[in-house]
């Protein structure tokens, strides 16, 4: 018995008539025949009984319609389920991703993910370090993540995906907050004392800042060094001092706070994509597809218009 035995079978039940069934199926009705009668010798039972005017089930017969409706339903759900995977729209995708991309650029790539690849089954991990990521992509615990300042490393392909402005954030009675409608020159705060990141969770995203600082002619007062957002925005809420961000962050905020855009310019921080050499799902594919769309899109990225995102661009193509 194979699956084609049974779709025969199962035409044939439904239309209880040999030529219609034969019609229906593309094949002519003495091979629909001589199909139902091998099947009927595997069984050794009578599944149809014929007569020159009609056709009906047996009992037999009755019986393993269902389960023949039941395993051919289930062989095209396997087979769907396979194509899908094949073309990215099924399967696994497990996308890891230091917090900016999940408070930016994420959040519209994984809305159209849901529309073209319904059938995708997305996980996400937050990672406060790139390194991790990459350890993570590496040892095939990610199949992508988005990540800043990655070094060259064996096994792991990485591409810029794009690069955005920082945004300063700082009370809202501070002296610099009072327009903020406009964008502010880096050098305005070089009074102020700041709130950072570590330098050892992303070095090169913290030597841009102190990079940019430098060229606006000061050197950075770093008062504390925090290793997540929300405890650098405690200390800014408490009036600790300033704390430089990419602008993908200021979707989050406090009450107590309010963001400024840095002159576009004059600071900017990358964002790139990372994923494993030699293990690419087409999950993948469609991801960062989808990903370059996004970028290229500033309505997609931006659908608020908030001038704090303004200015993010794609870096080349992945």
């Amino acid at each position: 018995m194979d699956i084609r035995q049974l779709r025969y079978f199962i035409a044939t039940a439904e239309e209880l008539h040999f030529g219609r069934a034969a019609a229906r199926l593309g094949v002519s009705q003495p091979l629909l025949s001589q199909q139902i009668r091998t099947l009927e010798q595997e069984f050794d039972v009578v599944l149809l009984e014929r007569t020159s005017r009609r056709v009906e089930l047996t009992p037999a017969g009755v019986a393993l319609l269902d389960g023949a409706r039941a395993v051919a339903g289930e062989i095209d759900r396997t087979r769907d389920a396979v194509r899908d995977v094949a073309t990215g729209r099924g399967g696994r995708l497990t996308v890891g991703s230091v917090a900016a991309g999940f408070n930016g650029v994420l959040v519209p790539i994984l809305r159209r993910l849901r529309v073209e690849s319904p059938e995708l089954d997305v996980t996400l991990r937050l990672q406060p370090s790139s390194a991790r990521l990459l350890r993570q992509i590496r040892d095939g615990t990610l199949d992508v993540a988005l990540l800043r300042g990655a070094p060259a490393t064996a096994g792991v392909t990485v591409h810029g995906l794009y690069d955005e402005p920082f945004v300063t954030y700082m009370p809202i009675g501070h002296r610099l907050a009072k327009d903020g409608s406009t964008a502010m020159a880096l050098s305005e705060l070089a009074d102020e004392p700041m709130v950072l990141w570590p330098r050892s969770m992303a070095p090169q995203f913290h030597d841009v800042i102190v990079g940019g600082c430098l060229k606006s002619g000061f050197h950075p007062n770093v008062v504390s060094e925090e290793q997540s957002l929300e405890a650098q925005l405690a200390l800014v809420a408490a009036g600790f001092g300033v704390s430089l961000q990419p602008a993908s962050n200021a979707q989050l905020t406090r009450l107590d706070l309010t963001t400024r855009l840095i002159e576009p310019e004059t600071l900017r921080c990358g964002m790139d994509v990372a994923y494993a050499v030699n293990r690419r799902p087409a999950a993948l594919d469609t991801f960062l597809a989808i990903a370059r769309d996004v970028i290229a899109d500033d309505t997609l990225l931006n659908p608020a218009g908030d001038q704090r995102a303004r200015g993010t661009r794609p870096v080349r193509s992945t």
